[in-house]
């Protein structure tokens, strides 16, 4: 867990130590391995992400969250089709994981499935679970790829009414701001996101 703050806080040095120390204790312990596998992708060390994210899942095959990382590392390593493959893997073991939907989500808009994407997303907008910011975010972004500007914008402004209320997801809104044409703002909201340490930045920003 101290290993993981660091990461999240880019200490990666230290967290590279206690990630180690950690494993020393317990090879068997999948969490060390994902989260440290978590770290390499922040590095943009992928191909070692992969491998540390594989080892986990082979100590824990029916993790969602760990299945999910490998979604989540494909996808940066710009391997659209194997990630696609693999976040299927997930839903197939559970289809209202949101986790899940969200990356399998992030991958067909890249394949060039944005419209899928959409249809994936909107049902779970609601639907309590993972951060409504960043649900809201995804969900624009894949709308603005698809061409549908207005219905992006809507979003936003949903998003926009929910800043400041303690949720740190602001990387995909930037994102999606940049996808409707809203550089400034995309640009004031990245710099909000790094100041917060977003999780999405360490785990999705280097495959922008």
């Amino acid at each position: 867990a101290l290993a993981y703050a660091d990461a999240l806080q880019y200490r990666n040095a230290s967290a590279a130590r206690l990630f180690s120390r950690a494993i020393a204790i317990d090879s068997s312990f999948a969490t060390a391995h994902f989260w440290h596998g978590l770290l390499l992708l922040q590095q943009q060390r992928n191909d070692e992400a992969l491998a540390a994210i594989l080892h986990a899942r082979s100590l824990e095959p029916a993790s969602l969250v760990i299945n999910t990382a490998v979604t989540q590392v494909l996808y940066d390593m710009r391997r659209y089709e194997e990630a696609e493959k693999s976040g299927r893997g997930v839903l197939a073991l559970d289809p209202n994981f949101q986790l899940g939907i969200i990356d399998l989500a992030r991958v067909l808009v890249e394949k060039g499935e944005p419209h899928e994407a959409v249809s994936m997303l909107l049902p779970i907008l609601e639907v309590p679970g993972l951060s409504h910011l960043e649900k809201l975010g995804t969900a624009a972004y894949a709308m603005a790829r698809a061409g549908r500007l207005d219905e992006a914008r809507s979003l936003l402004k949903k998003a926009e009414s929910q800043q400041g209320k303690g949720q740190p997801q602001r990387g995909i809104i930037a994102a999606a701001l940049e996808a409707v044409g809203e550089h400034e703002k995309a640009v004031e909201t990245l710099r909000q996101a790094v100041n917060g340490y977003d999780l999405w930045l360490a785990h999705y920003f280097s495959a922008a």
